[in-house]
């Protein structure tokens, strides 16, 4: 019992997650678990590494910063000072910038050099490993991003008709705001300075829009564009989440491996052994040579490579019950049907035998059968008697 409603549970959530929430939720799962994994490289290997280098400014303020302290005592607090700082750089000469220019240039060239020996070492061979295997997670993901998924599932291209889905309120005065020319950082700051009452007219006016989009693709699906598109989605969802719940349930341990293809005939069995001697000839010269050496085999000659084929199918047979009994397998075909299921459109329900309509119940009123002369002369019970009274 255990065992099935967690495998239920499983291919419930395997159709859950190709949902759009399902889908959000993964990417918000996924994206945690990834800042989680470069954090934790983060704090056991780059304690040892050697942070960046100081620029030229920052080296000369470093080495100045107290003797204009000490030479202006009313500066008071550090955004005086480093204004002050700052001024004194700017009023020197190119030559005495160039001394310091070529101190911080001097200094990132050995950081780089220091930096490559640790990248080599093994603190920065394995922190370059987590990060390359977080990129790669990143690169295979995204959201209606590829034709394909990693299991070679194609998806079905949207059709030209097809409508396109809205775009929220707050795209709509993005988009509206690029169109001027105005920059992301300020676009986001003016969205703010709106308030509720001002977004209001950017969400009304995506709501309309939305209306219009359900309207849209109601229409579009009575199409046959419509119709093809989604019937194609909906089989490469599905492919798409048997395959997911099949990593699921073929990972761990003992992972079942399926037979190899079933075993050649006798026929082809003759032919791998007699390939040398047909190499010289053509793909259709080879194919006629092989059928007459066949057929001119006697009958006990035949029957060697008949014995040597039904022993490999039957290894092959075994290795395909034990294959199918095996709890990992069965587990995940019991889940492959549900998602089958699932994903079927489902059918009327058709009325329960024995269910009656209005006025033809067993009941008084309209519809009721009258009784023949039979049957009220027949019997003696009460109710043939309602029916012999009704005569």
């Amino acid at each position: 019992m255990a065992h099935d409603a967690l495998s239920k549970y499983e291919a419930e959530l395997a159709v859950w997650e190709s949902t759009e929430v399902g889908e959000k939720y993964k990417q918000q799962v996924a994206s945690q678990k990834n800042s989680m994994m470069i954090a934790s490289a983060k704090a056991r290997f780059l304690d040892k590494k050697e942070k960046n280098p100081a620029n030229a400014l920052n080296t000369w303020k470093s080495e100045n910063q107290a003797a204009v302290q000490r030479d202006n005592p009313e500066l008071q607090g550090r955004g005086p000072l480093l204004a002050k700082l700052k001024g004194l750089w700017s009023d020197l000469s190119s030559q005495d910038k160039q001394v310091w220019l070529d101190k911080a240039k001097q200094a990132m060239d050995l950081w780089k050099q220091r930096q490559e020996d640790w990248m080599n070492s093994p603190d920065g061979k394995k922190y370059r490993s987590v990060i390359n295997r977080v990129n790669r997670g990143r690169k295979g993901g995204g959201k209606g991003k590829t034709k394909a998924n990693a299991k070679g599932l194609a998806i079905p291209q949207k059709p030209e008709r097809m409508p396109k889905k809205p775009r929220s309120g707050y795209m709509i005065f993005k988009m509206e705001k690029r169109q001027a020319g105005v920059n992301k950082f300020q676009i986001n700051k003016d969205w703010m300075d709106l308030g509720a009452e001002g977004q209001k007219k950017y969400h009304d006016d995506s709501k309309e829009r939305a209306y219009q989009y359900e309207k849209d693709m109601t229409a579009f699906m009575e199409t046959a564009d419509g119709k093809k598109y989604m019937r194609l989605k909906l089989a490469a969802d599905q492919q798409r989440i048997i395959a997911a719940t099949r990593k699921k349930f073929f990972c761990g341990e003992d992972i079942p491996v399926p037979p190899t293809k079933p075993p050649p005939s006798a026929c082809l069995i003759f032919t791998d052994e007699k390939r040398l001697a047909i190499a010289s000839l053509s793909a259709k010269e080879a194919s006629q040579r092989i059928t007459t050496l066949w057929n001119e085999l006697a009958p006990e000659e035949k029957s060697l490579f008949e014995d040597k084929y039904a022993t490999a199918k039957a290894e092959y047979e075994k290795a395909l019950r034990a294959y199918n009994t095996n709890p990992k397998v069965r587990a995940f075909h019991k889940a492959e049907q549900r998602i089958k299921k699932a994903r079927r459109t489902p059918k009327a329900a058709k009325p329960e035998k024995g269910v009656r309509g209005r006025g033809k119940g067993r009941g008084r009123g309209r519809g009721r059968c009258k009784a023949s002369d039979s049957d009220a002369m027949g019997t003696g019970s009460d109710s043939t008697g309602d029916a012999s009274d009704s005569d």
